[in-house]
């Protein structure tokens, strides 16, 4: 199926409405498939940003225990 923008216009002439119609037909068939594309692929970077995130989250909460540890240990002396 294709997809197809239309723009039409009355024509004037003199303060006088013409019954001819003017327009134009453009086929936006490649651009409705690339702006789904893009909506897929942006979705899809969406759920790896928030496993990014989550990985992150767990990665700094197994570091702080061992870091804490190293903290302390160091600060007495």
């Amino acid at each position: 199926m294709r997809d197809y923008y239309t723009q039409v216009g009355s024509l004037k002439y003199n303060d006088i409405y013409q019954h001819t119609m003017v327009g134009t037909i453009r086929d936006i068939t490649k651009f409705k498939q690339v702006e789904a594309e893009i909506i897929n692929k942006n979705e899809s970077l969406l759920k790896l940003n928030a496993e990014k995130d989550k990985l992150f989250t767990i990665i700094a909460h197994d570091l702080l225990g061992p870091l804490n540890s190293f903290l302390s240990i160091t600060q007495r002396r």
